[in-house]
């Protein structure tokens, strides 16, 4: 059959279509390309009329486009699917490839679906900006609310701590939005801990805790709610330097609040580890990922970021 330029082929002549068409046989030569087919593929007609798909294509038969036009013409059945053709400057147009079995080879219908990709990029990218403005803010007020907890700064604590909970709010949604415009799977919910039967509750007092945070503008955060509630705290960066600490003051740590993601581990790793030792030691990961496991009554999780509030329950809930 011999290869014919679009203006030849009135079959396939329409004003009003939206993709493009091309015939290959069953050599892959291409034996018809219309101008709107080849303009999706930055080509020109005349560049791929009477060549192989290889000779036009350096590369292709090591993707997933080849792959779909041999199961076409092996199968003869009909089948669909994505591709981002680059020009020599860059640009990329993502195509959705129909690929129809012909008797001379298969017929390719091709659709630009980059316009349709571009808002979920720009939405998601906007989404990451307006997160990273709401963590600052949260830092902010967490930071006021620690500075604030003193006799006659219930008002400006309270303020803080609205700006706290709405920011946290509008980042779960931020979130939410990141998750929708990506056509991510909801995620799996949180398992509750296991309760364990109430226990008379021993004499309260300040604790020693050993605080393991990798992120050391949230280690400090964490060191000063601590502080601010009349507790001692150690600071390691990573489970080895946690480690060292705990074997020089073993006996005098009462909880470990750790990050979930350590560089050299696991934070539940790292508490079981301890806990080798000291079966009692209470435990409390803080993640801004969802906790992976259920927990055990001694072993507990909170998620960021958190308030004053919920980090004073959760210690109090491990130590009372």
């Amino acid at each position: 059959m011999t290869p014919t330029r679009s203006s030849r082929e009135p079959v396939f002549a329409s004003t009003h279509r939206a993709h493009g068409i091309q015939v290959l046989s069953d050599s892959w030569r291409y034996l018809f390309v219309d101008e709107l087919a080849a303009r999706q593929m930055h080509k020109q007609v005349d560049d791929l009329l009477g060549r192989t798909l290889q000779e036009c294509h350096p590369g292709v038969t090591g993707t997933q486009v080849f792959a779909a036009l041999v199961q076409c013409r092996r199968e003869r059945t009909p089948t669909t699917v994505s591709h981002e053709f680059l020009s020599t400057d860059g640009d990329g147009r993502e195509l959705l490839l129909q690929i129809l079995p012909m008797s001379t080879g298969v017929c390719v219908l091709s659709t630009d679906e980059t316009a349709n990709r571009q808002p979920a990029a720009q939405t998601i990218a906007a989404a990451e900006e307006i997160e990273h403005y709401l963590n600052m803010i949260l830092d902010a007020a967490i930071g006021g609310i620690t500075s604030a907890v003193s006799p006659g700064a219930t008002d400006l604590c309270a303020e803080l701590q609205t700006i706290a909970a709405l920011s946290r709010a509008a980042a779960a949604r931020v979130g939410e939005l990141k998750r929708l415009a990506a056509g991510a799977p909801a995620p799996e919910p949180v398992p509750e801990p296991v309760p364990e039967p109430a226990t008379p509750p021993p004499g309260a007092g300040p604790l020693r805790v050993l605080v393991v945070e990798d992120t050391r503008e949230v280690a400090d955060i964490l060191v000063r709610l601590l502080q601010a509630n009349g507790h001692e705290t150690l600071l390691a960066h990573d489970a080895a330097a946690a480690q060292r600490l705990w074997s020089d003051h073993a006996q005098q740590i009462d909880l470990v609040v750790t990050d979930l993601r350590l560089p050299d581990g696991s934070g539940l790793d790292l508490i079981r580890d301890l806990r080798r030792a000291r079966p009692d030691l209470p435990g409390l990961c803080v993640s801004g990922a969802p906790c992976p496991e259920r927990l055990d009554h001694r072993v507990r999780f909170l998620e960021k970021p958190f308030m004053l509030h919920e980090l004073r329950a959760e210690v109090d809930a491990l130590t009372r």
